[in-house]
């Protein structure tokens, strides 16, 4: 984890009420961090864009929506991340392009691998059973709709 998305964490944190911090501080620590992380260098412009700035006229819902696609841009080529946080949050609206093989739908999780379901048979049976299948539009248990 790398200091951006910690600060990420943070702001997210705050915003809910999770901690008491300076959520709109971490937030911006977290963009410049991000920035100077892929060696960019943000224009004033940038920061002081209402796309970006928190606004005191935004709705919380749209807040953390900033807070999340800067934190996908932090993200952009590390693993996963940006996936699960999709997964977990549902607050961006990612774009499904027609490369996505999946009848326009993004998957929400993976299928189980090879060796859990030859070495772990009964429990992979009762848990796909559970979920009504091993497709990747299979919903875990935790998992709210994101399609």
């Amino acid at each position: 984890m790398n200091y951006a998305e910690l600060q990420f964490i943070i702001a997210e944190c705050g915003m809910r009420g999770y901690a008491q911090v300076d959520a709109p501080g971490a937030y911006l620590k977290g963009v410049n961090a991000a920035m100077e992380y892929w060696g960019l260098t943000a224009p004033a412009s940038y920061l002081s864009s209402a796309k970006v700035q928190l606004l005191p006229t935004d709705s919380d819902h749209a807040k953390l929506k900033k807070v999340h696609l800067q934190k996908y841009y932090a993200m952009l080529f590390t693993d996963f991340q940006q996936w699960y946080e999709y997964r977990r949050t549902q607050l961006l609206d990612l774009y499904k392009g027609p490369g996505l093989l999946n009848q326009g739908k993004m998957p929400v999780r993976l299928n189980y691998p090879t060796i859990v379901q030859s070495l772990n048979k009964v429990n992979y049976q009762d848990a796909v059973s559970r979920m009504g299948g091993d497709g990747i539009n299979e919903k875990m248990w935790w998992q709210p709709s994101i399609n």
